[in-house]
């Protein structure tokens, strides 16, 4: 199916490169404060899942998310990936609107 859709290599190519940056530029902040931080971009289908099993294999003791702050009819249709991250871990998650 999609995996083998015309243009899915350059699709994540340029996906993993804007994910990168958008960490690094996280990460130069965070130690500019102290923090030390390790980042990782991981691909799946269900997004969700894909943190939760980073998550695990990175043994993180702390997941920190963004959340777009959607209400109503458009939460429940889109559902969220947050909400769906917290019901399966057992560690901290730091919630953070965008």
């Amino acid at each position: 199916g999609a995996d083998f859709a015309y243009g899915q290599s350059q699709y994540l190519s340029a996906a993993t490169a804007e994910a990168n940056t958008a960490l690094d530029a996280v990460k130069t902040i965070m130690e500019e404060a102290g923090v030390t931080v390790n980042t990782l971009v991981g691909e799946g289908h269900a997004v969700h899942e894909g943190i939760v099993n980073t998550m695990v294999s990175v043994g993180a003791d702390l997941v920190v998310m963004g959340s777009q702050g959607r209400r109503g009819l458009e939460k429940l249709m889109l559902g969220s990936v947050t909400q769906r991250v917290l019901g399966a871990v057992k560690v901290p998650v730091l919630v953070v609107r965008e």
